[in-house]
């Protein structure tokens, strides 16, 4: 590529990310050091045996799925002696996998929160698949904004009398409430009359944008110079 040409898109990539909107889309920018949690509030996942489900009195099942149809989070929530509550929501079709499963879990937290706020039971747990959004709630050097938001929302939850735990459940090994999940989120991300709750663009989706614009503006010069 032309130097010029990438000079231009490194320029204007610079300039984008300072900002915080993209095309009139919200950028998926890290939480400024202000609004960090201490690094002792980290969460600290562990690992599940497949064969035990259910073991806490309110039990989470969490999934996102990105394909070409789109992208979308998936959510089950047990309770004992109730209906099995399933949550679907759709993100923007740039939002990355990654994205959709840290959004399935805050949005799981809210829900719990609400309609458990003032009963007896406040010991959950939230098994979840993705090994990295475990990692990156872990990782006290990670800030990305939807991290943040989960620490936040569970530090929160933790003073008013919640025990949260975090388990990584293997996928696709016959545990019914991941099963679901998954199946929740794939449905949900081919579903557009479900409208869009997270439209925050990732760095790498604007770096791609950038970079396809380049592309053409290369193909355009060389067409002018035959």
């Amino acid at each position: 590529m032309p130097i010029h040409i990438k000079i231009k898109e490194t320029a204007e990539l610079y300039n984008v990310l300072r900002g915080n909107r993209h095309k009139n889309f919200q950028i998926d920018h890290d939480k400024p050091p202000r609004q960090w949690l201490h690094p002792t509030d980290r969460i600290t996942p562990t690992d599940t045996d497949n064969t035990q489900e259910d073991e806490t009195p309110i039990n989470i099942y969490t999934d996102g799925s990105k394909s070409e149809q789109g992208v979308g989070a998936g959510i089950v929530i047990k309770r004992p002696g109730t209906l099995t509550v399933k949550l679907m929501y759709r993100m923007d079709t740039r939002c990355t996998n990654n994205q959709a499963d840290a959004f399935a879990i805050l949005k799981a937290l809210d829900d719990v929160q609400t309609e458990q706020e003032n009963k007896e039971d406040k010991i959950v747990t939230v098994y979840t698949d993705s090994r990295m959004t475990l990692d990156s709630l872990n990782n006290t050097d990670k800030h990305m904004f939807l991290t943040e938001e989960i620490r936040q929302k569970v530090q929160v939850m933790v003073i008013r009398g919640w025990i949260i735990q975090f388990s990584w459940i293997k996928a696709h090994a016959g545990t019914s409430g991941n099963e679901l999940a998954d199946k929740l989120a794939k449905e949900t991300s081919g579903k557009t009359e479900i409208p869009v709750s997270y439209n925050r663009i990732p760095k790498s989706a604007i770096k791609r944008d950038l970079e396809e614009s380049s592309r053409k503006n290369w193909q355009r010069e060389w067409g002018d110079n035959k």
